[in-house]
């Protein structure tokens, strides 16, 4: 089994500068996220073991979360139902959320997503891939720049647009929302990726269990995960939530993902942790300092804490306590 630690953030932060220039715009769509998602069925049940034995935790936003005592799962205060996700799908489409993913379309590609595929070929060397919920199709990309069979879904139709203008092959596709589940167990390729969109399924145990039965040998995943964000998040609330903005209505911890993965007798082959709590932080404290000289400000955070960042969260990834993990698992 191969475990990897953290990457560099420098070759991200140009990337994510607009968290901290439309902090406020953010912040108000997160708080309409927020008051979609209060009005949703209450959660009784732990979303990752089903567990009653979940206890209050920390409230963001006016949302309350709880930790379940039996698996470690973080658990938001309601229920992200189908129809929830698919009210907060036609609200980012109809204000154009994802406008920002045509811009640094290449830069994407070189600097997120060909790591992550460099990270699959340091175990499996070769391979095909079905992307699901892929986006505008920056995995696929990275794919098609290595010569890999790839094929990708995405129920968003404009990212899917997006992604057919920069694909060679246009070898993506929209799909249904719940029809991610039917894919999973359908399907002739040697790897299923799921990245940054487990964590918005109603059923996402559905996604291992049919993992199992299917013909695919590898499921390449990543999650949000319970850390030092989450709690950022709490404290600093004139600051957009990154992590816990109406759209992540759960979290995974290193726990629960073991919890899920010997539930369904699951391996790990490969483990890469990493996350931008340490940008999160700066981020935090640039956008509520309410010093005058802002300018003066901000180069003397840079200088005590900014050019610091990546040996600072160096420590929670290696830690397993960092915002993100990336799992290559096998049957």
């Amino acid at each position: 089994m191969i475990v990897k630690y953290s990457k560099s953030y420098n070759n991200i932060s140009s990337l994510k500068k607009n968290f901290t220039e439309e902090n406020k715009l953010l912040l108000k769509k997160s708080q309409k996220w927020n008051s979609i998602y209060a009005k949703q069925i209450k959660r009784h049940l732990c979303k990752n073991c089903g567990s009653k034995k979940i206890i209050n935790f920390i409230e963001v936003q006016k949302i309350n979360f709880s930790i379940c005592k039996r698996c470690g799962h973080f658990n938001g205060k309601y229920q992200d139902t189908a129809k929830y996700n698919k009210s907060i799908y036609s609200l980012d489409k109809k204000k154009n959320f994802y406008k920002f993913y045509s811009k640094d379309y290449s830069k994407r590609v070189k600097n997120i997503y060909k790591p992550k595929l460099d990270f699959i070929l340091s175990i499996l060397k070769k391979t095909t891939i079905l992307d699901l919920g892929c986006g505008a199709g920056h995995f696929l990309k990275a794919c098609e720049n290595k010569k890999i069979k790839s094929f990708g879904y995405d129920v968003n139709p404009d990212m899917v647009k997006l992604g057919k203008t920069k694909l060679k092959k246009k070898n993506i596709d929209v799909f249904g929302y719940n029809e991610i589940y039917d894919y999973v167990k359908n399907n002739n390729y040697k790897t299923i990726s799921i990245l940054g969109a487990l964590e918005h399924l109603e059923k996402p145990n559905l996604i291992f269990k049919n993992f199992k039965s299917s013909k695919s040998k590898y499921l390449y995943f990543s999650v949000p995960l319970l850390s030092l964000t989450v709690f950022l998040e709490g404290a600093f609330n004139n600051v957009f939530p990154r992590v816990l903005s109406g759209v992540h209505t759960h979290l995974y911890t290193k726990e629960s993902l073991n919890y899920i993965l010997k539930k369904y007798n699951l391996k790990i082959v490969g483990e890469w942790w990493f996350g931008t709590d340490m940008p999160d932080l700066f981020r935090s404290i640039i956008s509520s300092s309410k010093i005058k000289n802002k300018n003066e400000f901000t180069r003397l955070a840079n200088k005590y804490l900014g050019q610091h960042i990546d040996e600072l969260q160096a420590i929670l990834d290696e830690k397993k306590i960092c915002g993100d993990v990336h799992l290559l698992i096998k049957k």
